[in-house]
């Protein structure tokens, strides 16, 4: 079993997978958190 990734909506962008991908994730909303993040889960194609 693999863990989720857990990335930053400018590490998507930057590895190229934000916008293509940016539905297929899960968004984490946290209240102190100054960065948004995602969880992106373990699967062939990368997130």
């Amino acid at each position: 079993m693999l863990p989720p990734h857990l990335l930053t909506e400018e590490n998507g962008y930057a590895a190229g997978q934000f916008p293509k991908f940016y539905d297929d994730v899960f968004h984490i909303q946290a209240e102190r958190a100054s960065v948004p993040r995602s969880c992106c889960p373990p699967r062939r194609r990368p997130c």
